[in-house]
């Protein structure tokens, strides 16, 4: 049996996800114009509404909206996108904040920067040891309370006249609980969809990240 491609599903959902990106980047800018602001938000919004109404009557689709239904399969989701914007903030925002200190040569500020997705390769390497002896809700959990501990470290350390070494201590925490987290997403999230769909687990993954990342990128600058 061949399965029908979710085409106007999918176009809706670059529209949406584009459209509110771009939302996000003119209503900072003095010179943009209302105009087109407004035309991208309510674009955007009315997307967003489309695709969801598509999915929902669509007999093969993207993603089941009745999925969202699941206080613990939206809340996981959500969890997702937040993680990714916070931890954002290290690609955005460090790298300005090495380059301004005078006594730090570049391979250094790279050294450190580099730190950040080093712990989060090793910890999605290791995740899936963990993930045999520990539940994934519970990895899920403590990879969250990683990274949000590493990025409170590393506003702490960055606001004063810190050592490299405990900048990037602080950016590999991070790093590890973004990995840890992934992980456990991937697993808890893999078990409460049913087995024909669990294939879109492995996908939510790349679109909570690229939508986390892109709100990220246009929001933190705010």
């Amino acid at each position: 049996v061949r399965s029908k491609l979710d085409w106007l599903g999918a176009l809706l959902l670059v529209v949406s996800l584009t459209a509110l990106t771009l939302f996000m980047s003119f209503v900072r800018q003095s010179e943009a114009h209302l105009t087109l602001v407004l035309a991208l938000l309510v674009g955007g919004v009315v997307a967003v509404l489309l695709f969801v109404r598509h999915e929902a009557r669509f007999s093969e689709p993207i993603l089941h909206m009745r999925h969202f239904r699941n206080p613990a399969f939206a809340s996981i989701q959500l969890a997702a996108v937040l993680v990714n914007f916070c931890c954002f903030a290290n690609f955005l925002l460090m790298p300005y904040l090495l380059a301004d200190r005078a006594d730090y040569s570049a391979m250094l500020s790279g050294v450190t920067l580099a730190l950040f997705p080093i712990g989060s390769v090793i910890a999605g390497g290791a995740g899936g040891w963990i993930a045999r002896h520990v539940a994934s809700a519970l990895l899920m959990r403590g990879g969250l309370v990683l990274a949000a501990t590493g990025l409170l470290c590393t506003a702490l350390v960055s606001s004063g006249a810190a050592a490299i070494a405990a900048i990037g201590a602080s950016l590999f925490i991070t790093g590890v609980g973004l990995g840890l987290f992934q992980v456990g997403y991937l697993d808890t999230t893999t078990s409460i969809l049913p087995i024909a769909e669990r294939g879109v687990a492995g996908s939510l993954i790349n679109v909570t990240r690229l939508v986390g990342l892109m709100f990220g990128a246009s929001g933190i600058t705010w």
